[in-house]
């Protein structure tokens, strides 16, 4: 089934493609990664990074991507 039409969204793994709420945990380590994206009119995260790089591999759990690209999702247009 395409992503799209998806109901039971897989909570537990990250994938391309799925939207991000910067909550206080995302919100602290935008701070430590990338301040610019810490701002108020950025509350959504849009996964850019492949899923095939973001599946657990290692015993501790890493992935083979060395960071996680993320698009800001901001209101388009004035408010």
């Amino acid at each position: 089934m395409h992503f799209t039409y998806n109901e039971g969204a897989d909570k537990e793994k990250l994938k391309q493609g799925d939207v991000l709420r910067k909550t206080a945990r995302l919100q602290e380590i935008l701070e430590e990664v990338h301040p610019h994206y810490n701002c108020e009119e950025y509350k959504y995260f849009q996964v850019l990074t492949q899923s095939c790089d973001l599946v657990r591999r290692d015993q501790d759990g890493s992935c083979n991507s060395r960071y996680i690209t993320l698009a800001a999702v901001r209101t388009f247009g004035r408010p």
